[in-house]
């Protein structure tokens, strides 16, 4: 995934650079599927990320240990329990 981690990358440096974006202060966030990936991919890119915000997603094999110095807020429902989406929120 690489290409996409690049891409994300260059966008962040053309918002720092042209619209003056804090690089301290860029969030990501995804729903559903785009929560899925959101647990993959800010662990991966922990150190381009202020917060995190999966909402209804599910973390897979993802590992939160590079999540240590950013600040991860997950939504998903105490009732969402398709894919025990509720038990790995709070296990999270």
């Amino acid at each position: 995934m690489s290409h996409v981690d690049d891409l994300l990358d260059k966008m962040i440096k053309i918002a720092v650079s042209t619209y003056e974006v804090n690089p301290n202060k860029v969030n990501c966030m995804g729903y559903s599927a785009g929560g899925d990936g959101l647990y993959r991919l800010s662990c991966r890119m922990a150190d381009r990320w202020s917060c995190a915000c999966p909402w209804a997603g599910h973390p897979g094999d993802a590992n939160a240990e590079n999540l240590k110095n950013t600040t991860v807020y997950i939504c998903t429902g105490g009732e969402d329990k398709a894919y025990n989406r509720n038990g790995l929120a709070e296990d999270w």
